[in-house]
């Protein structure tokens, strides 16, 4: 659309029904004008910066939503069998937070293979929503501070989120190991960060980390 026609009537009604008032905003939507996914500019600029934002990544995105929408119908019907499943594809876009997908997997019987992907995507949560309290307080220093401490226990509990605010969730990392002195974290901070496009973006941080690990081995 290239133009705006002043004062039509619900002219702003998908964005008071979904709260997506900053451009570029992607939607993915269900049949009824629901939104399963929301991807707003702060995190769509990041994702770019990062090169983590693609054609392929957004399909990936779509299809978690289908799967999602074809799990419901199968609980809606029924089929217990896909409550654990619909639970970790409901917390990946967000329809959920991380407290409820605890309650929702309570007493579920995992195999190593599923239990490590219920981390995976409670670390990939906790993450998202660090970064976006983070980001809706202005990057206010203690906001941060307080998110960059999610983030360090993240890191110490060993899994590592890998969703799209993953060169953020670095980042704070990287701060705290800093602030810290600790060698160990600030080399895997910096693993982490080329690992996840971060150079681009912290690429003055990412040299003086580097810069203390090298005084570190003189």
């Amino acid at each position: 659309m290239t133009a705006r026609i002043e004062g039509r009537e619900d002219d702003d009604l998908l964005a008071r029904m979904t709260g997506g008032s900053l451009f570029p905003t992607i939607l993915i939507l269900e049949a009824d004008g629901q939104t399963l996914l929301k991807l707003d500019r702060a995190l769509l600029s990041g994702a770019l910066s990062t090169g983590r934002l693609s054609v392929e990544s957004l399909g990936q995105k779509l299809d978690a939503c289908e799967r999602y929408v074809a799990l419901r119908a199968r609980v809606s019907e029924g089929d217990a069998s896909a409550k654990l499943c619909l639970a970790i594809r409901a917390l990946e876009i967000g329809k959920i937070d991380v407290a409820e997908f605890s309650r929702a997997i309570a007493g579920a019987e995992l195999t190593p293979e599923r239990a490590k992907r219920v981390a995976q995507v409670r670390a990939n949560a906790i993450c998202e929503s660090v970064v976006a309290k983070t980001r809706a307080s202005g990057m206010d220093p203690e906001v941060e501070r307080a998110a960059a401490l999610k983030c360090v226990e993240l890191y110490k509990a060993g899994t590592h989120p890998n969703s799209d605010s993953a060169d953020i969730y670095w980042w704070l990392v990287a701060t705290q190991a800093r602030t810290a002195g600790d060698a160990a974290m600030i080399e895997r901070s910096i693993e982490g960060l080329e690992a996840n496009g971060g150079r681009a973006r912290f690429g003055p941080l990412l040299a003086e980390l580097e810069a203390a690990l090298k005084a570190r081995a003189k």
